[in-house]
């Protein structure tokens, strides 16, 4: 499993990050978000097939892996296991330790 931020290419607004097994499978957590039943029926219900969206896997700040751990300042998942386990802080907050 790993972490999706999924963001409008028309606004730039970041519409979520979810965990899920692959991008369409984020999608589809998003469109049950929303309350539905997934990103196929969001786009029958709405007629927006989604491709102004961009689905991108959250990485570690530091290493090449996906991130599922909190950095211990900000609380931002940013962190692979590893770095999580031992404390560090995402590359964002590096500066102010």
């Amino acid at each position: 499993m790993a972490l999706y931020r999924i963001e409008s290419r028309t606004s730039g607004a970041v519409l979520g990050e979810y965990a899920a097994g692959s991008e369409r499978e984020a999608l589809d957590v998003m469109a049950r978000d929303a309350g539905y039943r997934d990103q196929t029926h969001a786009a029958e219900v709405t007629g927006d097939d989604g491709s102004h969206l961009d689905v991108t896997e959250v990485t570690c700040s530091w290493h090449v892996g996906s991130a599922v751990g909190s950095c211990r300042q900000c609380g931002q998942v940013r962190l692979c296991a590893g770095c999580a386990e031992s404390g560090a802080y995402c590359e964002a907050c590096r500066g102010d330790e």
